[in-house]
């Protein structure tokens, strides 16, 4: 009977939890934002980004908590190739320039939630990379990022109602370059 009654409650707990409102389903692309302050926000789909920019809208009366659910250090993760090297070339040097800025876009990924960032590398010095001459190669840009998984509890205050958007917050700490190969 106990054991009937668990698997009872462990399936109650699963529909609970798989519920999706129909919105929801309707657009399963990632949405990432870029804030003022360079830091990236990742959301499953518009639904919960919608959801998410309700907590801004003053006329609404909705009241929001934030918590950090988790939080990851990725360090020393390729971004990608930046706008300098758009073709794999044999050559054994780069240079970099003063004063040039390099971007470049990837994607990151935590737990079950993951979407595209875009950072970029300022150089505020001339300098030099030596690379193998015999394979092809490209500058990559890379980061040291901080993955927040956040969650916010948005209450209707007209209606009550709970709704709950999980979402990541993407912080590069530092950005630099070095050599990629094919």
């Amino acid at each position: 009977m106990k054991k009937m009654l668990s698997s009872f409650c462990i399936i109650a707990i699963i529909l609970t939890f798989t519920f999706v409102p129909v919105s929801a389903m309707e657009s399963s692309e990632k949405i990432s934002v870029i804030l003022e302050t360079g830091d990236t926000l990742i959301f499953n789909n518009e639904y919960d980004y919608n959801l998410y920019l309700t907590k801004q809208n003053p006329e609404l009366r909705n009241v929001t908590a934030t918590i950090t659910v988790s939080t990851e250090y990725q360090k020393h993760k390729l971004i990608g190739p930046t706008n300098l090297t758009p073709s794999w070339v044999k050559t054994d040097l780069y240079t970099i320039s003063r004063g040039r800025n390099y971007s470049s876009s990837g994607s990151v990924s935590y737990k079950n939630l993951s979407g595209n960032i875009s950072t970029s590398y300022s150089s505020s010095v001339q300098f030099s990379m030596k690379a193998n001459e015999l394979r092809y190669s490209k500058i990559g840009l890379y980061a040291d990022l901080t993955v927040q998984h956040k969650r916010d509890y948005i209450t209707d205050m007209n209606t009550g109602r709970v709704t709950e958007v999980n979402y990541l917050q993407v912080r590069a700490t530092e950005t630099y370059l070095a050599i990629i190969y094919k």
